[in-house]
């Protein structure tokens, strides 16, 4: 589980994606969760083995960030360990880690598994989390978000230009 949730407790969002991007935007009220795979600087075309799910929180409320992820569908223990800018999964086969500057994380245990909690405010600004898979480095990236959210939806967007559409639901096949 990787979860973003408003405090005020509303469920039902609103979901949209950017474009013809996978750039997928979630909002309530007073959240917006916008989430990409980073494609950013030639990253999709690059040697397998990482991915980086990028989610940014945005709004004037408050929102609760649940993080349990559960190695080998939950058959090993799964222990994270909080470092200055985020989140270390400690156990797994592949490198896998959450950065997460500024955010303060409470650690419960759940059984064999440790799940972290955060709440945060957003009207301080945005919280940027970074699910980065196949590398344990949570040092900050050379080019700045925004910039990163451009390059990827760029990347998607000039292939969904280059899809032969059918007439009928254009948009829904897009």
């Amino acid at each position: 589980v990787f979860g973003v949730r408003p405090v005020s407790g509303e469920t039902a969002p609103a979901q949209r994606y950017d474009g013809d991007s996978l750039v997928l935007v979630t909002e309530w009220s007073d959240v917006r969760v916008t989430d990409y795979l980073d494609a950013s600087n030639g990253r999709a075309v690059q040697r397998a083995g990482r991915v980086d799910l990028i989610r940014v929180l945005e709004g004037t409320g408050r929102a609760v960030i649940t993080y349990a992820p559960r190695l080998d569908f939950g058959r090993a223990p799964t222990a994270l360990l909080v470092r200055p800018d985020g989140l270390e999964v400690e156990g797994s086969l592949d490198p896998l880690v959450l950065r997460a500057p500024g955010v303060d994380w409470h650690i419960e245990r759940e059984a064999q598994h440790q799940t972290a909690f955060a709440e945060v405010d957003l009207s301080r600004g945005p919280v940027t989390l970074e699910l980065r898979y196949g590398t344990g480095s949570l040092r900050p990236t050379i080019l700045p978000e925004p910039e990163r959210r451009r390059q990827s939806a760029d990347l998607f967007c000039n292939w969904a230009e280059r899809l032969d559409l059918p007439d009928l639901h254009r948009h829904a096949v897009a």
